[in-house]
């Protein structure tokens, strides 16, 4: 006779077996991630501007290299380094480069972006200077993240009578050449789009951009899995021992449960402070879940031994009666029994 499984120790089943699935199953992409992130160059420059520099008259040769993101912030972080030449005819005016933070619907709006400035030198100094600008994203979907920096730059030129102009693009070209470069921990620049100025310009600015561009940049793919199965495989144990645990092993274990949740947190997310991201939210509605349970089963537990009959579910359960093993075929049988019903034979007197 087939023994008929029980219901819930088979969806217990079919979930630990799909978890083990998934997790030898995403191995070989997550070890491709780990590998191509171990090649990834350590210094690898992007072009932003044409390299079409007037090696006889002014120009500018720059570096922005993109090395802070604060998620929670929303801010990027930027080292523009590089050196200015100016030809002896430029004693008598001035010029910054102006970064702007763009996006691609600003062609729609009436307001200007958000923007950094970089005094260039008369002289052929070098050039270093740190600025900051609004980064589009959100942390809220870690590690599916992703985010976005748009950068418009023009140079604008301050004469003697302290009337500062912005160049135009015509009148930019062969001056400015910036090439980027990516050094973020646990960010990749994924795209890296070099766009028409005149599609982003705000709809009531007085200038174009001379050059423009837009950054993408997405979590790793191993970042992606590491936290999603360890996420998932917190959870699956704190609720496996809410079910399965008898309830006096359960009240001293689930201190532990709690501690471990929010241990595992310090592990995925020891960057960000709490409250965050959707897995602040599990977490804590998983902690909610374990404390709720463990409260439905101490009402249940304390009726039972109290032989309440309150609850029609949680009535005291009846005596088993006792058994002990036959000598001869190990077989369960009653204490009373003086015959075993499995291997007929006689019992010893008690």
């Amino acid at each position: 006779m087939i023994q008929s499984k029980p219901t819930g120790q088979l969806v217990l089943f079919l979930v630990a077996l799909a978890l083990v699935v998934g997790v030898l199953g995403s191995i070989p992409s997550a070890l491709n991630s780990i590998l191509g992130d171990i090649r990834h160059p350590d210094h690898q420059l992007l072009e932003f501007t044409p390299k079409d520099l007037s090696p006889a008259g002014t120009y500018s040769r720059l570096e922005v290299a993109v090395f802070e993101v604060d998620e929670v912030a929303h801010t990027v972080s930027m080292l523009i380094s590089g050196y200015h030449f100016c030809a002896e005819d430029c004693a008598d005016y001035t010029d910054r480069i102006v970064f702007y933070q763009i996006d691609d619907n600003d062609s729609k709006s009436n307001s200007m972006p958000s923007s950094e400035s970089v005094t260039l030198p008369h002289s052929g100094a070098e050039i270093s200077a740190k600025i900051t600008l609004p980064l589009r994203g959100s942390v809220l979907t870690y590690p599916f993240d992703s985010y976005h920096i748009g950068l418009g730059v023009v140079i604008e030129r301050t004469k003697a009578d302290k009337k500062p102009k912005v160049l135009t693009p015509e009148e930019t070209k062969g001056q400015l050449l910036i090439t980027l470069d990516e050094q973020i921990a646990r960010l990749h620049m994924t795209d890296l789009r070099v766009i028409d100025p005149k599609t982003v310009k705000p709809a009531k600015a007085e200038f174009e951009y001379a050059n423009a561009v837009i950054m993408n940049f997405e979590r790793p793919v191993f970042l992606k899995i590491v936290v999603t199965i360890l996420v998932l495989l917190t959870v699956m144990v704190a609720l496996y021992t809410m079910v399965t645990q008898p309830f006096d092993q359960l009240v001293l274990n689930a201190g532990a449960v709690i501690l471990g949740i929010f241990g595992a947190r310090s592990l995925v997310l020891s960057g960000f402070p709490s409250d965050v991201t959707l897995i602040d939210t599990i977490f804590s509605i998983v902690v909610l879940y374990n404390l709720t349970v463990l409260t439905f089963r101490g009402m249940n537990h304390f009726h039972r031994t109290g032989n309440l009959n309150i609850l029609p579910w949680a009535k005291a359960e009846p005596e088993k009666p006792k058994t002990i093993a036959c000598p001869e075929c190990l077989s369960n049988i009653p204490a009373a029994a003086q015959r075993c019903s499995f291997c007929t034979s006689v019992l010893p007197p008690k």
